[in-house]
């Protein structure tokens, strides 16, 4: 019997080599406003280094703005890749520090990483990132919501899931490797740029997330500034 691993993981995520790097309307329009919402105004010659580079569409965003790359992948496949495509990668399994110099890096990125590792191995990786970030440098992280019931079918629909992370255990985890917590939030969610029909269905969630997320939180699970879209994102700071 053949069990699943992370050499199926290819197939379970329909990632190939042909499609490697592409990056749809949707992914550049996301990728330019959250980057804005962080602040992000100068690109060339900042180095970003993203933790799980996947099928590369982030890092061929990073590259078409300037950035100066650096991408990690636990699948050896989509390393041989990115390489062969001409991307500055690296085996996952390689410390962040043999590949990056202390205090080098401006951003570190990591889109839907964080909750395939377990606490201890999420505390370590996050260590790793405070020694290469610059001092003022940013880590931005995006996980399916701890704080949502919402959550439930990102964190439950893939079994290389080891972690739920809520916005509590964010603090918690920055806090104690030395980061400042700058922001938690949802992840962005443009409305302008992608068509008619995607400007007017997005507006309908905007509007019925302001609407009842606030009930939901106060009536249900006690207030307090939850998360309760499906996915949370949260940029920490390195003093």
């Amino acid at each position: 019997m053949k069990f699943f691993n992370y050499s199926n993981y290819l197939s379970f995520k329909n990632w190939n080599a042909e499609s490697f790097g592409e990056i749809n309307s949707n992914d550049r329009v996301y990728f330019n406003n959250e980057f804005d919402r962080i602040g992000v105004t100068e690109f060339d010659s900042k180095k970003i280094l993203e933790l799980g580079f996947g099928n590369g569409s982030f890092a061929s965003w990073a590259v078409e703005k300037g950035f100066n790359y650096f991408g990690v992948e636990l699948i050896s496949d989509l390393v041989r890749v990115a390489k062969d495509r001409g991307f500055n990668v690296y085996d996952s399994l390689i410390p962040l520090e043999k590949i990056a110099a202390s205090q080098s890096i401006d951003y570190v990125v990591a889109f839907d990483v964080f909750e395939h590792l377990n606490i201890k191995e999420i505390e370590l990786k996050l260590v790793e990132c405070f020694a290469v970030l610059k001092p003022g440098g940013k880590l931005i992280g995006r996980v399916p919501s701890g704080d949502s019931p919402f959550s439930l079918s990102i964190q439950n629909g893939d079994i290389t899931h080891k972690s739920s992370l809520g916005s509590s255990m964010i603090r918690q985890l920055a806090m104690a490797v030395g980061f400042e917590v700058e922001v938690i939030r949802p992840p962005s969610l443009p409305i302008m740029g992608l068509g008619i029909k995607t400007l007017l269905r997005r507006l309908t969630i905007r509007i019925v997330r302001r609407l009842c997320y606030p009930f939901v939180i106060n009536i249900f699970m006690g207030g307090g500034k939850l998360v309760l879209t499906p996915n949370l994102l949260f940029v920490i700071k390195k003093p």
